[in-house]
């Protein structure tokens, strides 16, 4: 596994813990449809959440992580979870499109910035 591909790895790791430590349900991680791939679904009491996750190791001159979430990204995200709403429903939640930033050394993570409805159409 290439040294991106573990950094991915870990930050999706510490943003499902993250998620289910501040009260949210992990019910898919990776899910695909297609071409088009989200990395988590989870819920609350009131939302069903499809987030991204952006991991970025220390080095500032890539700016902010959720910044990797292209046009192009955004949309195949909002595809996926229109693709997926129409296939299972809502349970009657409200729906969020999500970015979880996750800041690491490589080896621990130090920062996690859970950006809410940062994904919009």
């Amino acid at each position: 596994m290439t040294s991106k591909k573990i950094t991915g790895v870990l930050g999706e790791d510490k943003a499902c813990e993250y998620l289910i430590q501040n009260g949210y349900t992990v019910t898919c991680r990776n899910a695909r449809r297609g071409h088009l791939e989200v990395d988590i679904i989870c819920e609350n009491e009131e939302f069903l959440v499809f987030a991204e996750v952006k991991t970025r190791k220390n080095n500032p001159s890539f700016g902010r992580p959720a910044a990797a979430v292209n046009y192009k990204k955004r949309q195949n995200i909002i595809a996926f979870a229109e693709a997926y709403i129409a296939e299972h429903g809502t349970g009657g939640k409200c729906i969020r499109l999500d970015v979880v930033e996750v800041y690491t050394d490589g080896k621990t993570v130090y920062k996690i910035e859970h950006l809410k409805n940062a994904i919009t159409k």
